[in-house]
């Protein structure tokens, strides 16, 4: 089962939002930078999105199989929230 089927089902949690890493990450490849930084704009629009209506967010848990690019994203897009 996976980690957000397990937070939805528990009665302390108010709502799951789930988002995912951006495919073909690869920090070597030429045009990594623009890969990079459009993932992060298309992350960060989407996570705005998602918290409409003045939500906020109290928890953050990432899969510990994420990619550590895809976490290099994560940590620039909540350092400058």
């Amino acid at each position: 089962m996976p980690h957000t089927d397990r937070m939805r089902e528990d009665a302390n949690v108010k709502e799951v939002i789930d988002v995912w890493s951006c495919p073909d990450l690869n920090e070597y490849q030429k045009d990594a930078t623009q890969i990079l930084y459009a993932c992060e704009r298309n992350l960060l629009s989407e996570i705005r999105r998602r918290l409409n209506d003045g939500k906020q967010l109290s928890a953050i848990v990432i899969d510990p199989t994420m990619p550590y690019t895809m976490g290099q994203v994560h940590v620039r897009i909540f350092k400058n929230l």
